[in-house]
């Protein structure tokens, strides 16, 4: 049985998704290579907002997948952290859903 809807009747055609994978992947990513990091869990959120932008849409829900721990942990504590501007006030009524 496929589920194209959540309990309270929300397409599930309309979330937003991000993969970000960690683990086995620092050697082939650009953004480790020239700065030794990981990027700011905030840029994965802009570009799903870009997205939203492009297709002159919003996402009710984002579905986060990944394969490291302190990114998920990361990505609840800026959900639940204060704003500090506007964009980030639009971005992070996303991860608290």
């Amino acid at each position: 049985m496929t589920h194209t809807h959540t309990q309270n009747e929300q397409s599930l055609n309309i979330v937003g998704s991000v993969f970000i994978r960690l683990d086995d992947k620092a050697r082939e990513d650009l953004f480790w290579i020239r700065h030794g990091q990981w990027r700011n869990v905030s840029l994965y959120i802009k570009g799903i907002v870009d997205e939203e932008q492009r297709r002159n849409q919003t996402f009710p829900s984002i579905f986060v997948m990944t394969d490291d721990v302190l990114l998920m942990k990361s990505i609840q504590d800026y959900a639940n952290s204060p704003p500090i501007g506007a964009d980030e006030l639009y971005t992070k009524q996303y991860l608290r859903e």
